[in-house]
Parts: structure tokens; sequence; C-alpha cells
């Protein structure tokens, strides 16, 4: 299964979850209406004088009583207000990006400029694993725990987080935080993160149902209270109704708990399947067995293991690398599998090792099926590439990572100037360091008009001046891989730094009077970061963005050499979207923000509408049978703006 069907089977994923909630809420909701006609006793004026004739009503009586009056409605339109309101709460809150799950859990930034050795360590397998997959380097998070731990959290790939505990670094290795990573990764590109966050909002609105059931219970029952010598109670004259509202919430504070009960088993049942799925693909990813196999061992021998002690860690549980809370009844709620069935998973010969026999046959399907297929995230292999003409591209390749990727995005790190990686790590610097990449791309002296342009900006025009010695010997891919590492510094700007530090990023693109593909690159990255109110809407029909699509493949044609193969390789995938006669457009004049906007509505597409789109762009690129760099670039930057990311090294 590739990166765009396994996006789709989130979506429909999701839409399972609604479903199975809904049947939740809806038991739910039998349950509060029995519970408040069982304890008020629910009594129409119309039927009171049969209660005072036969003194009591059976159960069918006070049920066909209770429904005759609209007081159900009232308490179901009640109940579905509150859990919806939790869930909107609660929603509102994750929406603002992995930031605020990480600040949820006690998790504080990793400093960008922290000199310890496991803090530099984890940056640099982070960063290189975010080169290697073509995706933006997730903001990097530690968790002061002393368990054995790590999550990713966000709602978009741009506010992605990745959160690890400092007894995670201090325990690992190179070799294991690099599995764990890996594994983390696969939740990115598997689409979990998404799927992980609405979970959280649909089990805080059932939450909210027990918390009012104990608010009421403690009004209903009163509490008894000293001041000095005398004695009062809170209970009122009418004792009656006070216990009715006690004994209504308690029953509330059951049922919603109930509630949460199920829901956890839902959270358990997606979670589960998918730990072994990120377990396989981090073998993939590295083609090393030893690091994830070596991180589990230690969870299992460690003397605190993955236990999570925040306050909070139960409502991340099924984010967690392993099993972060346990349960009272651990194998039926558990949102991981045992370990021990996930280490034979990876390794069936390992020694001392006995999961249970149900696990073992789990296990042995998953060693079978998942450690021998390419999954989605990763690839098992790739061809060195070497001259233009070596590089091969297609769709399949999006959200895939082969060993010889993450070989290649090691050495590109290893050759990125220290002083411009730290640049591009901090939010102080990351503005003086894109108009210094900006001058650099257009060899453009620091004097003049641009001295006058930068300071206006704020740039510290001393540094710039320095880092642009650093950038002489620098390479197109090692400007794209800066721009890569800088993104987490981009989501710390406020919308104000971001619209200058883009406005002046495109006057300095624009000082040769035009605009390449590396500098369009760079402002493409910069603007999404701007584009807060783009539209959620899915699209299906090509026939809605027909005008989108011949603008895009026109530019493709444009980037590729305009030669016949092209312009035929256009005409044909437009008559594939249904257009009539396509005619190829102009584009040789056209100012690349029209392609942006294109790209931005191609966006809107479902998951298995993007890949012939891509398709077909990398048909037009490639028409006459070779692939320049600059070439693989512009599908990379259309890929990362369709939101599918395409690997640094192509096969």
């Amino acid at each position: 299964m590739d990166f765009f069907s396994h996006q789709d089977k989130a979506r429909k994923k999701t839409k399972v979850l609604v479903v199975y909630f809904g049947i939740a809420v809806t038991l739910l909701l039998v349950g509060i209406n029995l519970l408040v006609m069982l304890t008020l006793g629910y009594i129409t004026n119309s039927h009171q004088q049969q209660v005072n004739h036969s003194g009591s009503l059976s159960f069918g009586q006070l049920l066909e009583n209770y429904l005759s009056h609209p007081a159900w409605i009232y308490v179901s339109l009640g109940a579905l207000g509150v859990m919806a309101l939790g869930s909107v709460i609660k929603w509102v809150e994750v929406g603002k990006g992995g930031k605020k799950i990480a600040q949820m859990v006690g998790a504080i930034p990793l400093d960008p400029n922290s000199t310890d050795h496991k803090h530099k360590q984890l940056r640099n397998v982070v960063e290189e694993m975010a080169i290697a997959a073509g995706l933006p380097v997730p903001a990097t998070y530690i968790m002061p725990e002393a368990s054995i731990n790590a999550f990713v959290a966000g709602t978009t790939l741009e506010n992605t987080v990745l959160v690890v505990t400092e007894g995670l670094l201090e325990t690992l290795n190179r070799q294991e935080l690099q599995g764990v990573i890996g594994h983390e990764f696969s939740h990115i590109l598997n689409g979990d993160c998404r799927i992980n966050l609405r979970l959280m909002g649909l089990l805080a609105g059932i939450l909210l149902i027990s918390q009012i059931g104990r608010i009421m219970m403690y009004s209903g029952g009163g509490r008894h209270r000293s001041y000095g010598s005398r004695s009062y109670s809170s209970r009122s004259s009418n004792s009656k109704g006070g216990n009715q509202l006690a004994l209504l919430g308690i029953g509330l504070l059951v049922l919603g708990y109930a509630g949460v009960l199920a829901g956890q088993l839902i959270k358990a049942a997606i979670s589960r399947q998918r730990e072994f799925l990120a377990d396989a693909s981090a073998v993939q990813f590295t083609r090393d067995k030893n690091g994830i196999k070596g991180a589990l061992l230690k969870i299992l021998r460690h003397s605190t293991g993955s236990r999570v002690k925040h306050p909070s860690a139960e409502e991340v549980s099924h984010m967690y690398f392993a099993d972060g809370v346990g349960s009272f009844f651990n194998k039926a709620f558990s949102t991981h599998p045992p370990l021990e069935a996930r280490i034979k998973a990876i390794d069936p010969m390992v020694q001392g090792i006995s999961p249970s026999a149900k696990e073992a046959r789990r296990a042995q399907a998953h060693a079978a099926s998942g450690m021998e297929m390419p999954v989605s995230g990763f690839q098992a292999g790739a061809a060195e590439s070497g001259g233009e003409e070596a590089l091969n591209i297609s769709p399949e390749q999006v959200g895939t990572v082969s060993p010889e990727a993450v070989e290649h995005a090691q050495t590109l790190h290893e050759q990125l100037p220290a002083v411009l990686l730290g640049a591009a790590r901090s939010s102080e610097t990351v503005m003086t360091l894109l108009y210094t990449l900006f001058c650099a791309m257009n060899r453009a002296e620091l004097s003049g008009k641009v001295k006058s342009l930068v300071e206006a900006a704020g740039a510290d025009t001393e540094k710039m001046a320095l880092w642009l010695a650093e950038t002489q010997l620098l390479e197109s891919e090692h400007y794209y891989a800066l721009m890569e590492i800088a993104e987490p510094s981009l989501t710390d700007l406020d919308n104000d730094a971001l619209k200058l530090t883009l406005k002046t990023c495109q006057k300095l693109a624009n000082i040769d009077g035009k605009v390449d593909l590396l500098e369009y690159a760079f402002i493409v990255i910069i603007a999404k970061y701007l584009d807060n109110k783009k539209s959620k809407s899915t699209l299906n029909r090509f026939s809605d963005v027909l005008p989108e699509l011949a603008n895009t493949l026109s530019f493709c044609v444009h980037f590729g050499g305009s030669d016949d193969e092209a312009k035929k390789m256009y005409q044909m995938n437009m008559c594939s979207f249904g257009q009539k006669e396509p005619v190829l457009e102009d584009v040789s004049e056209a100012s690349l923000s029209g392609l942006h906007q294109s790209l931005r509505k191609l966006a809107q597409l479902a998951p298995l509408s993007k890949r012939p789109v891509l398709q077909a762009c990398i048909d037009c690129v490639t028409a006459d049978g070779k692939v320049t760099h600059d070439e693989f670039l512009f599908i990379r930057v259309v890929s990362a703006s369709l939101g599918c990311p395409m690997p640094a090294l192509p096969v």
C-alpha cells in the first residue's frame, strides 16, 4: 500500500471512528434518559392521579409516561450539547498544533544551542530523517520523565512536533534512537497524527458527562463543613430533592466513565494495529532491526519501563511509542501490543521473550507479512543516482524513504556549515539566514540597495557578511536542506514577522529580474505558514480544478523543456482529466504566484486523486527521457505543495 492509499485509508478510518463513537454516544444517551427517568421517578401531571390510586408505577408505565413528555428530548439534546461542547473545546485546543500537546504533557523545546551530546545527537537524527523523507523537520521537545517513551502530534505536516522523554535520551544509543525516530516518522507519513487528535476530542466530550456527574453528586449530597466550634450542613431542607440530585450525579459519573471505557476500547483497537506497522517501517527505514528491537528490549528491562507519570499522560496514551499509562484491564484497554509480541514480530529468533500464545500468533503474522514487503512511509531499497539521466521519479516514491536516502541525508547534513545550521534552528536568526541564502542564490553583493533592504527588514548585516562566505561551496540540495531544517523556527514567528520575511525574500529573489526554481521553492515554503485560512473542503472531481490543472501542467512543460513530446504529454493528460481540446498555456512570462495559487487549489483534492495529478506533472517534466536536478527540485516543490512529501534522493 502506497502513500496515497494510506492517506485515503486514514480518511476512511476517521469516518469509521465517528460511526463507532456515534454508537457509543447513542447508548450513552439511552442510559442517561433511563437514569433520569428512574432517579427522578418522572411522572407527568396527567398521570398523578394514577400514582395516588395504585401507589407506584411499573417500569413500562414509567417509560410510557416519560416518553409521552418532551423532557426526554430536552435531556437528550442537553447531553449531546454537553458532549459536543467538550469535544469542540478539546479540538480547538489541539487544533493549534502539536506544540499545544507537547506543552500539555509538560514537555519543553529542545534548546537549539545546546551543546549536550545527547541533545545534539537527537537533533541530528531528526533532521537527517526529515531531509531523507522530504518532510518539514518537526519541532523537538523533551519531556522530563525517567521512562523511555516518545510520540508525535500535529494536525498538519507543518505543525507536527516530536516529543521524547529524558529517559529515552539517557538510555538509548544512536542506533536505537534512530529506530524509535523511524517508528515515529512512520506515524507522520501514514496519517496517524490527525486520527489521534480526533480521538482525543471525542473522548473529551464523553468525559465531560462524568465530570458534570461528579459536580451534581457533591452538590446534591451536600458537604458537611465546620467553622470553629460550630458545624453547618450544606443540605437543603428538601433532602429528597438533594438525594435525587446526588443519585443522578452518581449515575452520570458511572455512565460517563462507562462511555470513556468504551471509547478507550475503540482507541486501543485502532492504535494497536498501527504499532506493528510502524515497527516494521522503522526496520525498513534503516534496514536495521537491531535499533528498534534494542529500544523495545531496554524498555522491557528498564526500572520504570515506558510509564509516563504526568497527569495528562492518559489523554495522549494512544500516541506513545510504548504503553505509557498501563491499565487495570491491561489487555483489553492497552493502546499498544505487548512489548514481547512487538519484539518477536521484529526478530522471531530473539531469546528470553515469551508473549502469550495469541500475541505470538499475531506477531508471527506481522513478521511474515509486514516485515518482508515495503510499507507506506518506507521503501526497501533504491538504486544509486549518478548523472542526470539516472534520476527516476514516480508517484510511488512519495512518502517513501530508503536506507540510501538516509545515508544521503546524513552526508548532506554533515556538509552543512555549523554556523548556518545554528542559524536555521533559532527563530532569532532564521530571518537573517533566509536573506543570506537569497543573496547567495542571486550572487548579490551585500551593499547599496540590497543592504538597505535587509537592514529595513531587521537583518544583522554583519552576520550576513560572515554567512555569505560559508555558502560558496553549497549546492541547491544544501540550500533546500537548510530550508527544511529552518521550518520549525518559522513556526515560532508571528504573522507580522512572517509577512515581512516573505515580502523581503520576494524582493531579493527579483533583484536579477527573475525568480528561479530554488527561490520559488523557498517562497512557497515560507508562504505556506501564512496560509492559515486555506479551505478544508475536499475536492473529488477533476472538473472542479481543470483551470488549475492546465496552469500547473503548462508550467511543467515549460520547466521540462517545452519540446514536442512534452506538449503531447500535456494534451494526453488534460484529456484524461476531462478537458476537451486542451490548449497549452504560454507561461514563459507568467508569474510563479499563479502557479502557487493553482497548487493550493489542487492540494484540496482527495489523496487518491492527487496521484494522477502528480503523475501527469512528472510525465510533462520528464517527456524528453532525462531529468535534471533542477527538474527534480521542481517536482519536489509541486509534490510538497500538494501535501505529498517526495524524498530527497530519487531512485
